[in-house]
């Protein structure tokens, strides 16, 4: 699931996926702030693997709060 609110977007997790973080997550998701340098990019990787049914390997930076993206990438 995909949410807007601001200047976040909001990325739902599967709760067994959040066990082996490296931050600290608020609730179940993943936050891509408005003013990440690559947000376009990101983002548009983020909703074409979800509208076309493809695996998301998300990266998060380490130890941040909320769980911020770095990167993401499809995997067919």
């Amino acid at each position: 699931k995909v949410s807007f609110l601001g200047v976040f977007f909001f990325f739902t997790l599967p709760e067994s996926s959040c066990n082996n973080l490296d931050c600290r997550l608020d609730g179940t998701s993943m936050t891509l702030n408005k003013d990440h340098p690559y947000f376009k990019e990101v983002y548009s990787t983020i909703l074409t693997a979800m509208a076309s049914g493809n695996n998301l390997m998300v990266r998060i930076k380490n130890g941040s709060q909320g769980c911020q993206v770095s990167y993401a990438r499809i995997y067919y």
